[in-house]
């Protein structure tokens, strides 16, 4: 929207749009209300573009809103949320969203290590494991099947928790900002993230991406393992 809404300070039609007031009414005493009244008026609240823009980043991919210049004062213009201008400023937001998301990439972050913490488990459900850093853990039955198998391997292992484990931000649109995957398995210096249930992803770019996480030197550090439920 850089040029496009540069004069909507001035704008006297796209930035306005009606809007109405609903009233129920409710005699005194009586056991039910007597319906609703509706009134248009001229205006429906106004907003400035900034927020309007903004909160439509943030519903879609919160990252991208931190690499906008919001001081600029074109974002100050103020529009009416029924307006014309109001969809088509989310519109514009949307596209900044997927420029930036195609102009993304992946890359491992040397300096900024994880650390496997502690985890909660059910001790009258928990299983011990060999070769997992965790003692034991409650797991349903199919992750019961994949940490057999890993543990069976006799590599270092854990179960990765959705709240506070190791994971990894997506380059997709959509609620779901960050891949949290079931399982951390290290070898040969490698960390390969393993997901029983992933198989969403992989069809999408976000997925590709995730597949092919690179540190400075092109060198793959975090290889992605994903099967589908069977």
């Amino acid at each position: 929207c850089h040029g496009r809404y540069q004069g909507s300070h001035k704008d006297t039609v796209n930035v306005h749009g009606k809007g109405e007031i609903q009233r129920v009414i409710q005699t005194i005493g009586a056991p039910a209300n007597n319906g609703v009244e509706i009134e248009e008026i001229a205006h429906s609240n106004r907003v400035t573009a900034r927020w309007m823009m903004r909160r439509e980043m943030m519903s879609l991919h919160s990252e991208v809103a931190k690499a906008i210049d919001w001081a600029n004062g074109k974002f100050d213009a103020l529009v009416e949320i029924t307006s014309n201008a109001a969809p088509a400023l989310r519109a514009e937001a949307e596209k900044i969203v997927d420029i930036y998301l195609e102009n993304s990439d992946l890359v491992f972050e040397e300096e900024n290590p994880y650390s496997v913490g502690s985890i909660l488990v059910n001790p009258n459900k928990a299983k011990p494991y060999s070769n997992a850093l965790h003692d034991s853990y409650d797991l349903n039955p199919l992750e019961e099947k994949f940490a057999a198998a890993i543990d069976a391997t006799g590599l270092d292992w854990c179960r990765n928790p959705v709240n506070g484990g190791f994971s990894i931000p997506l380059l997709d649109k959509g609620d779901t900002r960050r891949f949290f995957p079931d399982f951390l398995v290290w070898k040969d210096g490698v960390i390969f993230a393993l997901d029983p249930k992933g198989d969403n992803l992989i069809t999408k770019d976000a997925g590709r991406k995730l597949l092919n996480i690179q540190d400075e030197k092109g060198n793959r550090k975090v290889l992605d393992g994903r099967v589908a439920r069977t």
